[in-house]
């Protein structure tokens, strides 16, 4: 079989040791001569990917990622993400809906499964590297932000109580409150925590010029 190009995007040491330790033990029992070619992240430069494992924090996957429209039509996307919260899959955006999603809780033996039979396809496929049609974007269902939502959430990143936020966008610190319950129901985020988090991390795939929310 030959050898894939895989993609590990995550800063989490343990997740990337415990994926190459999966893809050696896959690739030994498929019989697979090399497992696997772990290439450089690079937002200008991409070239052929086979597989590509990342992680995302609470409601991260419902928002807008232009890097992933960049991968070639045959590529393997998985996303591993905290919980095992069921995914409203009418929301994600056109990109990911064949992305697999794995909870960093599920069962190890379930997760090897998952990535071999991928990792299978992967080696006996003979795709072309052509980038995906931008018309993927039309219609896409992806959540957007209001431009004062993204203003709270960046101002709850900063430390601002619920007080501070209001007076300075001028408005009671009940609806701010009202805000933030909106946008943790909407992206199913369960704690102020998570709610920073998710913010913080859409910048791992940065779009040129702005930030990977929709802004209406």
């Amino acid at each position: 079989m030959t050898m894939p190009d895989i993609l590990i995007n995550t800063e989490n040491i343990f997740l990337n040791r415990g994926i190459c330790e999966l893809l050696s033990e896959i690739a030994k029992e498929e019989h697979i001569r090399e497992p696997y070619s772990v290439v450089d992240y690079s937002t200008d430069i991409l070239g052929p990917i086979d597989m590509l494992f990342t992680e995302m924090a609470a409601g991260e996957h419902y928002l807008c990622h232009p890097f992933f429209k960049k991968l070639p039509p045959h590529t393997s996307i998985f996303i591993f993400v905290a919980t095992d919260s069921a995914l409203q899959v009418e929301q994600l955006p056109l990109c990911l809906l064949d992305a697999t999603f794995i909870s960093m809780n599920s069962d190890l033996r379930r997760v090897k499964n998952q990535i071999a039979k991928r990792l299978t396809e992967s080696t006996t496929s003979s795709c072309g590297g052509l980038e995906k049609d931008s018309r993927r974007c039309v219609k896409c269902p992806r959540l957007t932000l209001t431009k004062s939502q993204l203003y709270i959430i960046d101002a709850i990143r900063t430390g601002m109580n619920n007080q501070q936020i209001a007076q300075k966008l001028g408005i009671s610190h009940k609806t701010i409150f009202s805000h933030k319950i909106n946008i943790m129901k909407k992206f199913q985020i369960a704690t102020k925590q998570e709610l920073t988090s998710s913010h913080l991390l859409l910048l791992r795939f940065p779009q040129e010029g702005s930030v990977n929310v929709g802004i209406y």
